[in-house]
């Protein structure tokens, strides 16, 4: 929603603007699609994930070596939001230049993010998921 408003005291060289807007976001499942999981996978394979690392990487393409990870969805997650307002006036100088000051305000709310987990323990040197490697 928007409103522009040009006084007539001020004889049609100043204007109030302002806005507020709240946009919803995918829902919780729309994250198994995005561009962060369409990216090309990279895989990152050490001596601590393969003790016999070595030429031809033949362990690389054997599904028990934990190159597969599950997914998972939070049943409590709600959709996300994110509200966008602002101020605005703007004056007319000579020369035709203008002046603006405003204001700019947002705030997001059960917005997603991403993290990793059955990360390599460096104590152990072992997952905790022994079977999968390190999946968000």
């Amino acid at each position: 929603m928007g409103l522009a408003w040009t006084p007539a005291f001020l004889h049609g060289k100043t204007v109030v603007r302002t806005g507020y807007g709240i946009y919803y976001g995918a829902n919780q499942n729309d994250d198994f699609s995005d561009a962060a999981e369409s990216a090309v996978p990279r895989y990152s394979l050490s001596s601590l994930d393969f003790p016999a690392l070595s030429y031809p990487l033949n362990a690389f393409l054997d599904p028990k070596n934990q190159l597969f990870s599950p997914k998972a969805i939070d049943r409590h997650r709600k959709d996300l939001s994110y509200q966008n307002w602002d101020f605005v006036i703007q004056q007319q100088l000579p020369h035709n230049f203008v002046a603006e000051v405003g204001y700019v305000g947002s705030a997001g709310h059960h917005l997603f993010t991403r993290y990793t987990v059955n990360l390599i323990n460096p104590v152990t040197g072992k997952r905790p998921l022994a079977g999968f490697g390190s999946f968000g």
